[in-house]
């Protein structure tokens, strides 16, 4: 959207069926995601069953200032936005004016559970090599929420000090 207000042109993508090219904007969009649906399906059928633990024994102690700093500074501000829009560049402005209040919000986070909102990414297409009226050629890039991200982050820096991590 913002490429189209500074008068970019946004290229047009050229899906192709059985030497056939889609017109469609809604048909290409649905081949896409039927792919990206068959790829994300038989990777999942590869992961080895994991035993599944009460919400009590996944209990944190709560963040603290100093991991949100830490995790801040890991931060990189150019990556794209999630569903949400908010740009990670912002995220960490007002994190840095308003530590107290992001930590509030993860903290909750860690006593009432992961927001629903949060487990939702925006998929784009992105192109790879060959050709690429192939929906084999384009490989799905989950972005996620800024805010999903930054928490995530501290909780990594976390799971990293743990002495038996490696």
């Amino acid at each position: 959207m913002v490429g189209e207000l500074q008068g970019k042109n946004k290229k047009e993508s050229i899906i192709m069926v059985d030497d056939n090219i889609i017109e469609d904007d809604q048909v290409k969009a649905n081949l896409i995601a039927d792919f990206f649906e068959s790829k994300i399906l038989n990777l999942t059928l590869n992961i080895p069953p994991i035993c599944k633990l009460q919400r009590e024994e996944l209990k944190m102690q709560h963040l603290t200032i100093s991991e949100l700093e830490s995790s801040l500074k890991h931060i990189k501000t150019k990556m794209s936005s999630g569903s949400d829009g908010i740009p990670m560049w912002l995220v960490k402005f007002y994190t840095q004016k308003r530590p107290l209040v992001v930590l509030e919000i993860f903290n909750e986070i860690l006593d009432k559970g992961f927001p629903e909102i949060w487990k939702t990414a925006r998929v784009p297409p992105i192109s790879k090599k060959g050709d690429l009226s192939k929906v084999e050629n384009y490989r799905p890039v989950s972005n996620l929420s800024s805010l999903s991200k930054l928490f995530e982050r501290c909780i990594l820096h976390r799971l990293m000090s743990l002495p038996n991590y490696s």
